[in-house]
């Protein structure tokens, strides 16, 4: 609703809501929600915002199917301005659905570790000169030892 003032609208319609239960409610503002329904597998839904000059000339609202809202309006009001967002659900291609299978294996299997290489906090007063110089030498060092490490030792 807060985001909703930002903006100037007469209808915000949202579907794909997946509400189970017709509602119609006003709020103290002077906003009215027309609210509609989807069908049982929770697929469709219609949802109405309308702004407070235009609420007091809606009559009635009534639900055609699950993707279709019917607002009546009383009197004449000019044209209106309105936003409607898409959010589907369950029409998702092959691509997607063996995607989010992917995801939800792995997320299982690994956690919810981001992948990828971690950032290593090189602080400039901690990752001196000096401290270069001894880290090369140690990995001189290790190198050495593994070309001389053999089978025996």
């Amino acid at each position: 609703m807060m985001q909703a003032r930002k903006i100037k609208y007469d209808v915000i319609g949202l579907i794909e809501t997946r509400r189970h239960h017709s509602l119609h409610a006003a709020y103290g503002s002077g906003e009215e929600l027309f609210l509609g329904t989807c069908d049982s597998r929770g697929v469709g839904g219609v949802d109405v915002l309308v702004n407070t000059h235009l609420a007091m000339n809606i009559d009635s609202y009534e639900t055609l199917t699950t993707r279709r809202l019917r607002l009546k309006r009383c009197g004449s009001v000019p044209a209106l301005t309105a936003f409607v967002a898409y959010a589907p659900t369950s029409d998702y291609d092959d691509d997607e659905k063996a995607a989010d299978a992917i995801r939800q294996a792995a997320k299982l299997e690994l956690g919810i570790a981001k992948p990828g290489r971690r950032k290593v906090d090189k602080q400039a007063w901690l990752w001196t000169d000096d401290v270069k110089v001894k880290v090369r030498e140690k990995k001189s060092l290790y190198h050495v030892f593994l070309g001389e490490k053999t089978a025996d030792n």
